[in-house]
């Protein structure tokens, strides 16, 4: 018996779905955020603003970059917000208090959340 077209399509692509979901299991921390906890002494903070593309418009995002200190190794964090006051308040507070509980994204130090100690 000889297969038809439409079975060698279907087989085709059930290897195709199969090699996808092979590829995203082993790349999967690659692409998926972790989310990390450390302690850190704040060394230094810098506020900026960033025209980000948002559409067919550009948008302006306000960056603050915490220079600090994890572990023994120099780091530098972010956190992003579309509010000027928020981001200027927070890095505010990361320059006054220097010691700090984060939370941040491993794959691009994205500060998730943030505690005093």
């Amino acid at each position: 018996m000889k297969a038809s077209i439409v079975e060698y399509i279907i087989a085709f692509a059930l290897v195709i779905i199969l090699f996808f979901a092979a590829w995203s299991l082993f790349n999967k921390d690659k692409y998926y955020s972790k989310d990390v906890y450390a302690l850190v002494e704040v060394i230094q903070t810098n506020v900026k603003e960033e025209k980000v593309p948002s559409g067919k418009f550009l948008r302006t995002e306000y960056i603050c970059d915490v220079h600090a200190k994890e572990k023994n190794a120099l780091k530098i964090f972010t956190y992003r917000s579309d509010d000027s006051l928020k981001t200027k308040a927070i890095c505010d507070a990361f320059q006054t208090q220097k010691q700090y509980e984060i939370t941040y994204n491993q794959n691009d130090n994205h500060i998730r959340d943030y505690k005093k100690l």
